[in-house]
């Protein structure tokens, strides 16, 4: 994996100013022993660690703040690349509540997968929702991991991007990275997908301008930009 190059990148670009809103702790990022244990477990799929090279996951949960003891709403991903990880690095002190649309693809066999690991990892919780606008999170949330799903909340009328900001705790953050894959790819034209258009209106209904990372741009190969973004709930 290309830990340290792309830690230092991150870094350097908060020390110079290249990064909007900058968090005073982005400046001073260092990744926990509790996200290291999580990357490096044992009890990841090797299909998953293989992956670790092009997802960089050491560096996307230090840019985003992930810490134990948190809780995160994470939208559903079919493989649970991420739900892994992320309920590793909250560990038993936090919790992990994983947003399953029923009009997602594969959706069944998602929620096989999914019911899995939350066998597997006790603080996991899979909710079913019929829209992100009602995204049913029963607590208030650190983080809300949209990832490569982001088209979930930024697509529409606002609602939905509304309800994942109201699912925040004050201060906490939405996480964003422009890294489409499969058949969303071919919906690139739509308003709320195109690179970087999605950032207005998460603005306008309340986010405060993002934090922005280049740390996957140049290691993903799908579609997207590869820029990472972090959009925090005022307070």
């Amino acid at each position: 994996m290309r830990i340290s190059e792309s830690l230092v990148a991150i870094v350097a670009l908060a020390l110079a100013g290249c990064v909007s809103n900058t968090p005073n702790d982005l400046a001073n990022i260092q990744p926990t022993e509790e996200l290291m244990a999580a990357i490096y477990s044992p009890a990841r799929p090797a299909e998953d660690v293989a992956r670790d090279d092009a997802r960089l996951p050491l560096e996307t949960l230090t840019f985003a703040g992930v810490r134990r003891g948190q809780v995160i709403a994470q939208i559903a991903s079919a493989d649970g690349y991420y739900t892994r990880i992320l309920s590793q690095a909250v560990g038993a002190e936090g919790r992990l509540y994983v947003l399953l649309d029923d009009d997602m693809d594969n959706a069944a066999d998602a929620f096989a997968n999914l019911e899995a690991i939350a066998g597997q990892y006790g603080n996991v919780e899979i909710i079913y929702v019929d829209s992100m606008a009602g995204n049913n999170v029963p607590e208030p949330v650190d983080i809300f991991w949209a990832a490569e799903f982001f088209p979930a909340l930024t697509i529409g009328d606002g609602s939905r991007a509304a309800a994942a900001l109201a699912s925040l705790k004050p201060g906490g953050a939405l996480y964003i990275e422009d890294t489409i894959t499969g058949n969303l790819g071919a919906a690139r034209d739509i308003p709320g997908m195109r690179p970087r258009s999605f950032v207005p209106g998460l603005v306008a209904v309340g986010f405060e301008e993002p934090v922005r990372s280049n740390h996957l741009v140049g290691v993903y190969s799908g579609e997207g930009t590869g820029e990472a973004f972090l959009f925090r709930r005022p307070g």
